[in-house]
């Protein structure tokens, strides 16, 4: 959680209180930014704090008890909510519908350790999965698996964009069948692809990614020095 200023900035309300609302935009901020292991270390904290470890169990309050003048208080406000909704569906998941433009853009935000994830709403179905629990048998480097079905009237175009999960695409495909991609200009921290395909209201799209190494390091251990072979 994000802790309230030193002690020797004097207290003011709303000014220095660790407040839940406050945290979620960060996370937020984060995803947002393509720092998504620090946009979900928040989120997930945030949740813990205000949901598991403090007074009102489930609940989002206004303010932690990691606050160094108020604590835990007004459980009643509901600020919190409308941020740590979007916090979860728009920077860990990634959706972000665009009606006025028919468009569906998916870019999600999970850890990079995360082998799959799925989210089951009114308006969308979204699966993710990477490695074995993709395939059985790639490394979770290797392959990932994207599939999606939304309800929303006004989208007719799917835009998914994930990270790269080696140096070179092997294959992409939709639906089984091979599809163009582009890299995504100015993504943080590592390369990501994007796919764009139709998808009316109703339509399952399913994307597989497949990874391959561009080129082969190895070192001779045998030298007195460090002999690199591409």
């Amino acid at each position: 959680p994000l802790w309230p200023l030193p002690t020797w900035m004097p207290y003011s309300w709303s000014i220095n209180n660790v407040a839940f609302a406050e945290v979620m935009h960060t996370s937020l901020a984060y995803f947002q930014a393509g720092r998504r292991e620090a946009g979900f270390k928040l989120l997930k904290s945030s949740v813990l704090d205000g949901m598991y470890l403090g007074d009102s169990p489930g609940n989002f309050g206004q303010i932690s008890f990691y606050d160094a003048a108020r604590g835990e208080c007004y459980r009643d406000f509901g600020d919190p909510i409308g941020v740590a909704s979007r916090a979860l569906i728009q920077g860990l998941y990634g959706i972000l519908p665009d009606a006025l433009n028919g468009r569906l853009l998916i870019k999600p935000g999970f850890p990079e350790e995360w082998e799959y994830a799925s989210l089951h709403t009114p308006d969308i179905d979204f699966d993710f999965k990477a490695g074995e629990a993709a395939t059985g048998k790639y490394s979770s480097r290797d392959c990932s698996l994207y599939t999606v079905t939304h309800r929303l009237p006004a989208v007719r175009n799917l835009e998914l964009q994930f990270p790269a999960r080696r140096s070179a695409v092997a294959r992409l495909t939709v639906n089984g069948q091979n599809a163009a991609w582009r890299l995504v200009e100015n993504s943080v921290g590592r390369p990501m692809l994007s796919v764009s395909v139709p998808a009316a209201s109703g339509e399952e799209v399913t994307i597989m990614s497949l990874g391959k190494e561009s080129c082969r390091i190895s070192i001779d251990r045998s030298r007195s020095f460090k002999q690199l072979s591409f």
